[in-house]
């Protein structure tokens, strides 16, 4: 089962986020945080497959908070939505902490698309008991 993140400070944004991702694959395990630390706490101790993050966020910024997050976990894909999907923030994140940016307009179109690319080869097998 794989584990996802989800960091935004709104939360009927992040009931939405849930609500879609419950409906797209019922075997996501899916845990929230309301802001980047928080965010950072969770990720360090759920240790998640994918964080689908907010750029904005109190007390730490999605991007600072996706560079510590990858210093713990490299693994770990970061997903990062914003209301303001430009190429400056694009060329201002640090090479490798960010795996796809998505404006929150596009989340129904591009989210899932995009976690199923993260989680590729990611997945553990279902063991058949039988």
């Amino acid at each position: 089962m794989a584990k996802i993140l989800i960091v935004d400070d709104n939360d009927d944004f992040r009931e939405v986020v849930r609500q879609y991702l419950e409906m797209q694959d019922r075997e996501l395990e899916i845990h929230e945080a309301d802001s980047g630390e928080l965010g950072l706490a969770s990720a360090f101790h759920e240790r998640p497959d994918v964080v689908v993050m907010d750029l904005r966020l109190p007390q730490m910024n999605g991007i600072d908070a996706a560079e510590r997050i990858k210093e713990n976990d490299p693994a770990c894909d970061i997903i990062l939505l914003t209301m303001f999907e430009t190429e400056e923030f694009k060329r201002g994140t640090p090479k490798g902490a960010i795996s796809v940016f998505i404006g929150k307009s596009d989340i129904y179109d591009r989210l899932m698309p995009a976690i199923r690319r993260c989680l590729k080869g990611k997945r553990k097998p279902v063991l058949n008991p039988g």
